[in-house]
């Protein structure tokens, strides 16, 4: 059971936005999944949403103003 300290903040979708997983975004990029990551860590590539304790996405309105 998860207690109310794990819980993870909401992720605030803007209307029409939706969250891409790391496969369609990467695939979207052109780049491998680790690849991405490694952008979104530097900077260089959109910012990582976390979704639950190991599962992470994008936001596609982040991802496409790149």
């Amino acid at each position: 059971m998860v207690s109310r300290t794990d819980s993870l903040p909401p992720v605030r979708l803007k209307p029409g936005d939706r969250i891409l997983s790391q496969a369609e975004a990467a695939k979207l990029r052109g780049v491998s999944r680790e690849t991405l990551r490694k952008m979104s860590e530097t900077g260089l590539g959109p910012r990582r949403v976390q979704l639950s304790k190991k599962r992470f996405g994008y936001l596609a309105s982040d991802f496409l103003e790149i």
